[in-house]
């Protein structure tokens, strides 16, 4: 590879700021381009940002938890090197499960596997969550897991990145010339030149990658972001119980995740929102519905994999990166390709492998 590549990033979601990022950094001349006008517009815009392990389980998943694990301290460094401005919550995540001995069993797995957390019982509750209404027997608490605005974080990555931003355009192809990528088409007619191009395009990938791929299957996990408009002085951490995930999110706001049901509006998934709010917590006012309104999204989801990132075994030159869940670990993507596009040291990590 010659000391400043040119590189072709297809997508401007957190992926593919954190990708910009680490090769702009590192001297290659990056070119990102995105179908909205906007990096983190997408996927990422409408993403919850908590960067976690509470919420996988590590008898079931043992890999994927040693990813997230790992991903907490990529991006307090990340945040680090960026002046603060990445991370905007890091005050930690309490959860609680139906009961007090699915919640200890829940610790102890967490715990037995590296990640830190402790119990939490109701007179320390009442201190760190002053507006969780009826304190359980028992929480955990995991102090250092962080939550922060995914769209805002890729624009500010891809601005220290340094790379070129080509919004609102929408790429047609992969230039496939002599047995070699060459490039991307655009839709607009245009032709843009590369040595290497990364698809990091989530739900678009598969097509993106078109005939270079067979074996890559993408599915899509529905979500929803409720943003409320209520007093959140009462919640200093992220809060994940049955029925409820939410964190604060500024003066007057918190932001909630939801799995939307079939067939379920807009307007009922606020509903069961609020109403759950109001049940777990007590809060000064009446939680309602931010103006901004209710923003779904599909998360990309590799079938049968964490992440698929790595070459293109039938065309040299063109790489993909996806994850799930992506938010998380876009700094470890970012890392291990970048280092193996580069070809630099290898960083501790997944390495990056043939995609068929």
């Amino acid at each position: 590879m010659s000391a400043s590549p040119r590189i072709v990033i297809v997508g401007a979601g957190i992926v593919g700021a954190a990708l910009a990022h680490r090769l702009g950094r590192r001297g290659a001349d990056v070119t990102v381009i995105d179908r909205a006008a906007r990096a983190g517009d997408g996927v990422s815009g409408a993403s919850f940002g908590w960067v976690n392990t509470l919420t996988c389980d590590p008898r079931e998943a043992p890999e994927a938890f040693r990813l997230r694990r790992a991903a907490i301290g990529h991006w307090r460094a990340l945040d680090r090197e960026l002046g603060g401005r990445i991370v905007g919550h890091a005050a930690g995540a309490v959860m609680w499960c139906e009961s007090a001995e699915a919640t200890r069993e829940w610790g102890e797995a967490q715990s037995t596997r590296g990640a830190l957390v402790r119990p939490l019982a109701p007179p320390e509750m009442r201190v760190l969550l002053p507006a969780v209404a009826q304190p359980p027997d028992l929480a955990i608490h995991a102090p250092e897991e962080l939550a922060f605005a995914p769209g805002p974080a890729a624009r500010r990555l891809l601005q220290a990145s340094g790379a070129t931003f080509l919004g609102g355009t929408e790429v047609r192809h992969v230039i496939d010339r002599r047995g070699r990528v060459a490039g991307v088409a655009l839709a607009s007619g245009e032709e843009i030149a590369a040595d290497v191009v990364i698809v990091a395009a989530g739900l678009a990938t598969r097509a993106l990658l078109g005939i270079f791929v067979a074996d890559l299957v993408i599915g899509a996990s529905p979500s929803a972001l409720v943003p409320i408009t209520a007093d959140a002085s009462g919640l200093g951490c992220i809060l994940n119980v049955p029925g409820l995930q939410i964190r604060p999110a500024g003066a007057n706001r918190l932001l909630a995740a939801a799995s939307p049901i079939d067939g379920e509006t807009d307007e009922a998934i606020a509903r069961r929102v609020l109403d759950r709010c109001t049940q777990v917590l007590n809060l000064p006012e009446t939680p309602r519905l931010h103006s901004a309104g209710v923003r779904r999204a599909d998360r990309p989801v590799p079938r049968g994999a964490t992440l698929v990132h790595g070459p293109v075994a039938a065309l040299p030159g063109l790489w993909a990166a996806l994850g799930h869940p992506g938010v998380i670990l876009a700094p470890t993507l970012a890392d291990t390709l970048g280092a193996a596009i580069l070809d630099e040291r290898m960083p501790h990590g997944p390495e990056p492998a043939p995609i068929h």
